[in-house]
């Protein structure tokens, strides 16, 4: 199976799956602004949903006017990792994030998304996660498209063996879980940013 589509700005920036681990300590220092003054709430780095392909085309979307993806349903059982593949052409389809670099004097360069899962009416806890990757954020005075979309793995296959493992600790199917992705990214200067969470909606089968 190919992997993730990648992200645009003027062009395909390819962009494939890696499995992200549980890289705590690295996240919260980010989340809490180490470095060189670093910015949250989506001030500089900003993070506009997530969003489909452009209809009937196997490419990432170019612009926030394209559909919004803000969720799907799945199968507990037999899906693999989500974004997944529903129409079996061997391409992960949708999940694709959209960030925007508001600051004028600097590109931005993304670490990753931190991951956080909730199954609303639940005690359970699904472990967080993070999904790294590289893209480049034009500054907003540049004549290059600020917009750029990454395609985000926003369950990976050890979190999906995770809930297939913890069946009986779960809400009877169908049930939901939502994620919640915050990206984390660096200025040329070496500034830590965070962006705005946004939030994805997973609604599992048996």
């Amino acid at each position: 199976m190919r992997g993730l589509k990648g992200s645009f700005r003027a062009e395909l920036i390819d962009i494939r799956l890696s499995s992200g681990g549980l890289i705590a300590a690295f996240v919260l220092l980010l989340l809490f602004g180490c470095g060189k003054g670093g910015s949250n709430q989506g001030l500089v780095l900003r993070a506009l949903g997530f969003f489909a392909e452009p209809a009937d085309k196997e490419t990432a979307p170019t612009t926030a006017a394209n559909q919004p993806d803000a969720g799907r349903t799945v199968s507990l059982s037999q899906t693999i990792a989500v974004p997944n593949d529903p129409d079996n052409d061997s391409d992960v389809d949708g999940g694709f994030l959209g960030l925007e670099n508001a600051q004028d004097g600097s590109g931005l360069t993304t670490d990753g998304a931190a991951l956080v899962y909730t199954i609303p009416n639940s005690s359970f806890r699904v472990p967080n996660d993070f999904f790294n990757f590289s893209v480049r954020l034009a500054p907003s005075s540049s004549t290059a498209s600020q917009q750029v979309f990454a395609q985000i793995q926003l369950v990976s296959p050890a979190t999906m063996n995770f809930l297939r493992s913890n069946t009986s600790s779960l809400p009877p199917p169908p049930f939901q879980m939502t994620v919640t992705a915050t990206v984390t990214a660096r200025s040329d200067t070496g500034t830590s940013f965070v962006s705005n969470p946004v939030n994805y909606t997973i609604t599992f089968t048996d």
